[in-house]
């Protein structure tokens, strides 16, 4: 997904898409599906605030009990579905490369099985989906 990102009004903390905004890229491909939700893996060419929760709402498919781009829920009190499985990034100093692992939290897995009222307009499992012409790092190796 390649769509500008800026602020929706000067005293807002809130984000949206439009055309003046600054460039964001993110690439995202859909692991498993259940519950009329997705796991998502997402990759972030560019670090806008709000990046990963505006381009997912803007999907139609807002972090799950995310309250300012989508619903809260009551399994996630005080958070929303939105956990970093891997990091990897070159170390500012030393220019190493860095990758960093943590497990998904189990409330995060329970939400994907989890019976759920309402359908979801969240793609389905498949191939990934890029936004042409991104490009990372040279120094981060593709996986």
């Amino acid at each position: 997904m390649d769509a500008p990102i800026g602020k929706v009004d000067a005293a807002s903390i809130r984000r949206e898409i439009r055309p003046d905004g600054k460039p964001s890229v993110t690439d995202y491909r859909v692991e498993r599906t259940g519950s009329g939700r997705a796991l998502v893996a997402l990759t972030l060419h560019t670090g806008r605030t709000h990046q990963i929760r505006v381009h997912m709402a803007s999907l139609g498919c807002p972090v799950a009990g995310d309250f300012l781009y989508g619903t809260e829920l009551p399994e996630l009190p005080g958070r929303f579905a939105l956990h970093s499985h891997r990091l990897r990034l070159v170390h500012p100093h030393t220019g190493r490369v860095l990758e960093l692992t943590a497990p998904m939290p189990e409330c995060f897995t329970s939400l994907l099985d989890a019976p759920r009222s309402a359908a979801s307009p969240c793609p389905d499992a498949g191939a990934p989906q890029t936004a042409p012409g991104c490009g990372g790092d040279p120094r981060l190796p593709d996986r």
